[in-house]
């Protein structure tokens, strides 16, 4: 992605990818300049949030361990290690920033 990023904002085009062996070759699928600035608007937005390691951690897991994908098995456990995700976050953040916790 970065190296997809670099080449558009300097106007020059990505490297070709060599195709998958086995696969045959099609003509590389580019993003358009809007797609790309819609990535960069979007990472400037994340990295403004200065979230620590830890912080993005739990929150990736509470967004990966989502139980309501349709057709998804264990349901249960899947929420459960959301739960664990969301309080492991609520603590973190409790104790990062010495303030009450966030339970309502």
């Amino acid at each position: 992605m970065q190296r997809i990023l670099t080449a558009r904002q300097q106007g020059e085009q990505p490297p070709p990818r060599a195709p998958a062996p086995g696969r045959p070759q099609h003509g590389p699928h580019l993003p358009s300049a809007g797609d790309i600035q819609a990535i960069k608007s979007f990472l400037a937005k994340c990295w403004s949030l200065d979230i620590s390691t830890k912080e993005y951690a739990y929150l990736k897991g509470t967004v990966l361990f989502n139980p309501d994908l349709p057709g998804l098995q264990c349901t249960q456990y899947i929420e459960g290690l959301q739960r664990e995700a969301q309080q492991a976050l609520k603590e973190h953040v409790r104790l990062v920033h010495r303030g009450p916790s966030l339970e309502r």
